[in-house]
């Protein structure tokens, strides 16, 4: 049935006039939150998170911007009338390295800031697409960061990629005591992270002793603390604990991380 719905939703847009052109708009639109999917992660991946946003009419969904080898393609139509616009990004290839999906996260800001006129955005990433938003903002974007909320984000390692339960800890000092590649990454040009954006990290501990959520432990996913708390203008952090906590439940099934993510993006 989900699969079917999701089906559905894409058929609809589909059908909708695309909206492709570079043609200049005479005003501005809106302020859109960006949802980034993380590794093997796709339209499922954080569809029920918005489906919440629209359901608590915070958000509408107004465009998916699937980001292919080759460019960047538009389904949809956003409507100057819409007050809270959420663009879905998809990436087609959703293997690629973080630096890569970074590159076409900046490619996409551009042509958003030509094309609608745009100086602000919000984003939300999962897992491999908070690190991907991380250091697209650290490289220069052609939009201004004003929120960002990074569930599971693998900062500093996975676990089924290069780190181990339990192996890595913080330091005194906050800092992790193993420094994973995109870590150093982060850290080399925090410096250039814009320091208007508030941040919200949030990471999901499963209680099975691992420390984590079955793929991103609380040291990687919170590690954002020591990079950055210093650098922006707000960092917060949360750890949900239990049921729905699993990597890939926090965002789709988990209720109490959508409401949290939802009031941090459009507070009351």
């Amino acid at each position: 049935m989900r699969h079917l719905r999701w089906f559905l939703l894409l058929v609809i847009l589909l059908l909708l006039p695309a909206t492709t052109s570079h043609a200049a708009v005479k005003s501005s639109y809106a302020t859109p939150t960006l949802f980034v999917h993380g590794y093997h992660g796709g339209l499922n991946s954080l569809g029920p998170l918005i489906d919440r946003a629209e359901l608590e009419r915070k958000g509408q969904r107004v465009l998916i911007a699937e980001i292919t080898p080759q460019r960047i393609q538009f389904i949809g139509r956003w409507s100057k009338s819409v007050k809270h616009p959420i663009i879905q990004v998809i990436f087609q290839n959703n293997q690629a390295n973080w630096n890569l999906d970074a590159q076409w996260l900046n490619r996409l800001l551009t042509i958003l800031k030509e094309k609608y006129h745009l100086k602000n955005y919000n984003a939300v990433g999962h897992s491999r697409g908070s690190l991907a938003l991380v250091i697209a903002n650290e490289h220069q974007p052609a939009l201004k960061l004003k929120r960002l909320v990074v569930i599971a984000g693998s900062f500093d390692g996975a676990l089924w990629r290069d780190d181990h339960v339990n192996e890595n800890h913080f330091l005194a000092s906050g800092r992790p005591a193993i420094i994973h590649p995109e870590y150093q990454e982060i850290l080399n040009h925090r410096t250039q992270f814009p320091k208007q954006t508030r941040v919200l990290a949030i990471a999901g501990n499963r209680l099975d002793g691992t420390n984590s959520d079955g793929v991103v432990s609380l040291v990687s996913a919170l590690s954002l603390r020591y990079a950055l708390s210093k650098q922006v203008k707000e960092y917060r952090q949360k750890i949900f604990y239990g049921k729905n906590t699993e990597h890939s439940q926090l965002p789709r099934f988990n209720q109490s991380v959508q409401q949290t993510t939802i009031d941090f993006i459009w507070p009351s």
